[in-house]
């Protein structure tokens, strides 16, 4: 699901440039499903998936949560990490304020995931 998020990264030089200031490693999973690590170091990223166990950063949603969010138009309250954060369905947990210090850059990441609006 999130194998297009160091290409995206790569081929952005304004969010390149964000990460190059950017030390995170996101472990980042489906509610009793599928899990991943998402690496975010000297403005590259990296994922894997699995168990994060260096994460600083834990995000997690249901599998038809994470589904809505990656739809190309995503319907009310599933269109940006912050909308599902504020409905409860997007709980983060652990270097928060690391979390909100990047958002636009994991945004902007996490939104590549979607496809291409025609």
């Amino acid at each position: 699901m999130f194998e297009t998020l160091p290409r995206t990264l790569r081929d952005n030089p304004v969010l390149t440039r964000h990460a190059r200031f950017c030390d995170l490693v996101l472990a980042v999973g489906e509610s009793g499903g599928q899990r991943w690590r998402i690496a975010i170091r000297d403005g590259a990223a990296s994922v894997s998936e699995g168990d994060a166990a260096d994460a600083a950063i834990h995000i997690e949603a249901t599998a038809a949560a994470w589904r809505k969010f990656a739809e190309a138009a995503p319907p009310p309250g599933y269109q940006a990490l912050t909308a599902m954060f504020t409905t409860g369905e997007f709980p983060v947990s652990g270097a928060v304020l690391a979390f909100f210090r990047h958002l636009k850059l994991i945004e902007a990441l996490f939104q590549s995931i979607r496809p291409a609006r025609a």
